[in-house]
């Protein structure tokens, strides 16, 4: 059996019928949702589950959360997961008559940082560390801690919202 495997999501190394679910966290939005589907629904056979879930912070209704993301967009102003409106639907477009929502949930909670953890979590950020360069990072970190010493203490808390949804595949 294996641990793990490296492979594209629209092209999983498994045998059709392989498994009773797949679950993708955090990465959706990076998958072609069509190809995925259907790479899932080979992998998982008839009746399996496809689950999604996603743990994003709410600019619009948290100050920290709202002034890091205007700095994101000053140094990669085309990022396109800016400005999102929390919007969450159990059963999205993508996943079309082949996918019959089984339950969810979508719940905001005020999760802890330290200004350091919080500067980590941004740096991951594809607007970030996968969209600038290891300079324009270091030089945006710095403008982020000062930023975050202007406006937070050593312990702070960033909104987010968390979501999950369990699909099964009707045929």
């Amino acid at each position: 059996m294996l641990g793990y495997a490296v492979a594209r999501a629209e092209a999983m190394p498994f045998a059709a019928s392989s498994f009773d679910a797949v679950t993708a966290n955090q990465c959706w939005l990076y998958f072609d949702a069509a190809r995925t589907v259907a790479e899932a629904r080979r992998v998982v056979g008839p009746g399996g589950l496809l689950s999604t879930s996603h743990f994003s912070w709410l600019p619009d209704a948290d100050p920290v959360a709202r002034a890091t993301e205007a700095l994101v967009l000053r140094y990669s102003p085309g990022w396109t997961g800016a400005r999102w409106d929390g919007a969450v639907t159990l059963h999205p477009p993508w996943a079309g008559p082949e996918l019959s929502y089984i339950g969810g949930f979508v719940y905001d909670e005020a999760i802890p940082f330290t200004p350091e953890s919080w500067r980590g979590r941004i740096r991951a950020c594809r607007g970030v560390g996968a969209s600038l360069s290891e300079a324009e990072v270091a030089v945006f970190d710095h403008d982020h801690a000062d930023l975050l010493t202007a406006m937070v203490g050593d312990h702070f808390t960033v909104l987010h919202r968390i979501d999950a949804r369990v699909l099964r595949f009707t045929s």
